[in-house]
């Protein structure tokens, strides 16, 4: 998984391809893996989403929730929670966010 300021994309190691998941308008702040690897957490524009990697027909993605800076992000052992550091409206500090 890699970026830039306005793409995320995945290589593959095996057919050494590189898969596109999104262009956007807005500076990507972070993407990571959702730990199933089958997803993911994608974060620009003020809205973190959830990208499948799946790219048949149409690519799915799920806006999640809203945030004002979004910076350092982990996900718990099962990938259910994902913690992050950043400000939320005008509150700043350490959040979590439910997944499943």
């Amino acid at each position: 998984l890699f970026w830039s300021e306005n793409e995320v994309a995945t290589f593959d190691p095996k057919r050494r391809t590189i898969s596109v998941l999104g262009r956007y308008s807005t500076a990507v702040d972070a993407a990571r893996w959702i730990p199933d690897a089958e997803w993911v957490l994608v974060a620009t524009g003020g809205v973190a989403r959830a990208v499948e990697i799946d790219d048949r027909g149409a690519r799915t993605a799920y806006d999640l929730f809203s945030y004002t800076e979004f910076r350092e992000s982990a996900f718990d052992e099962d990938g259910n929670t994902l913690f992050f550091k950043g400000r939320i409206g005008n509150e700043t500090g350490e959040w979590k966010y439910q997944l499943r």
